[in-house]
């Protein structure tokens, strides 16, 4: 497997596929919008079925990750979207460690709430990090959508460093 080199003195820092764990999955599910307006029942039984099975499918991923990792002594942190109806928030047993609600305070291009895991690991809350004083958030980015969803998932390499040298070092 390609745990089988990772060992006790390694970090992995996961950025989990989410998009079946957020809010918006919930409007999906409901299929209140325009779009499915003239799906037929059976279409949308069957579309709410695989919306199901993916966010299932992605769960136990996300439960096999965080097991193997506690069975080899890996350390783990993993970053996911926060908000109060997010599934992980309301359904996982393991509460995240750190929320960051505004991302842009750490040098981010957007406020998006996110939350993070530490897995046989603690943050440092090293709140003294020299970076800190440079950091100075960046101008908020205006998307256009359907574009913009993947360039709204990008961390700017402002916040990448200013979190790991405020949690991880």
């Amino acid at each position: 497997s390609i745990f089988d080199k990772i060992t006790k003195d390694d970090i992995i820092i996961a950025f989990f596929p989410c998009i079946r764990f957020t809010k918006q999955i919930e409007l999906e599910f409901t299929q209140k919008a325009p779009q499915y307006r003239t799906l037929a029942i059976e279409e949308k039984l069957l579309l709410a079925r695989q919306l199901e099975q993916e966010r299932t499918d992605f769960y136990n991923l996300f439960c096999d990750l965080i097991l193997v990792c506690c069975k080899k002594h890996i350390r783990l942190i993993i970053e996911n979207p926060y908000s109060k109806n997010h599934y992980l928030v309301r359904y996982f047993p393991i509460k995240a460690s750190i929320i960051d609600t505004n991302r842009r305070e750490r040098g981010d291009y957007f406020e998006k709430p996110t939350q993070y895991w530490f897995i046989n690991c603690l943050p440092s809350y090293n709140h003294n990090a020299l970076f800190r004083e440079q950091v100075i958030p960046k101008k908020r980015r205006v998307l256009d959508y359907p574009s913009g969803s993947k360039e709204r998932s990008e961390i700017s390499p402002i916040y990448a460093r200013q979190f790991i040298e405020e949690f991880i070092l």
